[in-house]
């Protein structure tokens, strides 16, 4: 009496899901991967040297190794940078709001200029683009909306990537400390920090103002989602609609407490 066993493979060489069956990278792929993380460091160096912007020369060799430029990198190794650059990009955005200087975004001086500032990086590219395409090209202003607003988003990491690369000697002014002997002594210049660019007032004003740009952003990406669908109103009152709703969730409990309020 004869018996006869069966294995049946994977046809897609895809492994269970108790075990990852080991493929060993081709050759290409690894020169291509490496060649990315060499001229990663290399391009930062030479822009930081230039423009003092190492993450812009960076953002440039990204763009040619992925879609839609060269596509030179393979999809999977794409998704998998993506997925760990989103993750180094929350966490630049919490180290940047819990080195924020609210001591001096906290004055009225300081943000008024920061509202300022966010303000007109949000409404000269919406309405330059409703000038350039609506008058000069004769495209329909919902058309020249969203092309100014995808074009006033910001990039809040971005903003502190490069901020955090500016670093210089802290001009606090010297401290001077007693000796046994009660007789003050300057303390040591070794024990000095270093202070970055976002420890001034224009660093500061600068996070803030990227900070309200994205919050607007979002705002205004939502309400471009919803332009496209068959019931929706105009623009003013999508906007009106989306700003009432958001607004009591930004404002400080003093606010939301008002007599009246809920």
């Amino acid at each position: 009496m004869a018996f006869s066993l069966s294995v049946t493979e994977n046809p897609s060489g895809i492994g269970n899901q108790y075990a990852l069956p080991f493929s060993e990278p081709h050759i290409v792929d690894l020169l291509i991967v490496g060649s990315f993380l060499y001229l990663l460091n290399v391009i930062h160096g030479i822009f930081q040297f230039l423009f003092g912007a190492g993450l812009v020369g960076q953002l440039a060799l990204g763009a040619v190794y992925t879609i839609p430029l060269a596509n030179i990198l393979p999809f999977d190794i794409q998704t998998s940078i993506g997925t760990i650059g989103y993750l180094g990009l929350l966490l630049l955005i919490v180290e940047g709001g819990l080195d924020a200087r609210l001591d001096i975004l906290s004055e009225r001086r300081s943000l008024f200029i920061c509202i300022i500032v966010a303000l007109s990086g949000i409404g000269l590219p919406i309405g330059v683009s409703i000038l350039a395409l609506h008058f000069g090209y004769s495209y329909s202003v919902l058309e020249s909306f969203v092309v100014g607003a995808a074009l006033s988003a910001t990039s809040l990491g971005t903003t502190f990537a490069i901020m955090s690369s500016f670093r210089f000697p802290s001009s606090r002014p010297d401290t001077y400390v007693l000796d046994s002997g009660d007789e003050p002594r300057q303390e040591s210049s070794a024990s000095s920090k270093e202070g970055g660019l976002g420890d001034t007032r224009a660093g500061t004003i600068l996070i803030g103002a990227a900070l309200l740009d994205d919050i607007v952003g979002l705002v205004i990406s939502s309400v471009v989602s919803n332009l496209g669908s068959t019931n929706s109103g105009p623009i003013h009152a999508c906007v009106a609609h989306r700003n009432l709703t958001t607004y009591p969730y930004l404002c400080p409990d003093s606010v939301r407490t008002w007599p009246g309020g809920p």
